[in-house]
């Protein structure tokens, strides 16, 4: 467990381990993805590795930001592209590079625990916007889920690279 879970209250302690996990798993599945390989569905209306690296670092800021009341780290158009309801297009063209991906993946990440990590137990237990309510109760419900999101994710860039021909990483 990170320095930071370990530190944060114990409601949000198992959420951010497993948010960990998940990044880890995420990190380890793009790490050899360049070119058209980082752009490559399994099947038609799959997701790319690509679109899933943007996908969880505007999802987790938009939790944060929506909770918490502070701005966004991203702009309209990656909402756009990689928010709720956006779907996954084929052509690279339309998204940011890889370099680029993993740094928002690092800043969202950042922001995401940082303010997770300070929330008390008042904070933690503050139920969830009706619109939101599907992802958990309340906030620490919403970090345990953040976790296993992007661990669903992260299980279509392993399909993804398996369509490939890519050997099984985990």
């Amino acid at each position: 467990m990170s320095s930071t879970a370990v530190e944060a209250h114990e409601l949000a302690r198992p959420g951010l381990a497993s948010m960990e996990l998940s990044r880890g798993l995420l990190s380890g599945l793009v790490k050899d993805l360049e070119g058209e390989a980082l752009f490559k569905t399994p099947c038609s209306g799959g997701n790319h590795a690509a679109w899933v690296m943007g996908h969880i670092a505007v999802s987790e800021d938009y939790f944060r930001s929506t909770i918490s009341g502070t701005p966004s780290l991203f702009s309209e158009p990656w909402g756009k592209l990689f928010g709720i309801n956006s779907e996954c297009v084929a052509d690279a063209s339309k998204y940011p590079s890889k370099a680029e991906l993993a740094e928002a993946l690092e800043r969202s990440r950042a922001a995401f625990v940082s303010w997770a990590s300070g929330l008390d137990e008042a904070g933690l237990r503050k139920l969830l916007p009706e619109n939101l309510k599907q992802f958990g109760p309340d906030v620490a419900g919403m970090i345990a889920k953040q976790a296993f999101h992007e661990g669903f994710h992260t299980g279509q860039v392993s399909v993804a690279r398996r369509a490939q021909g890519m050997a099984r990483l985990f």
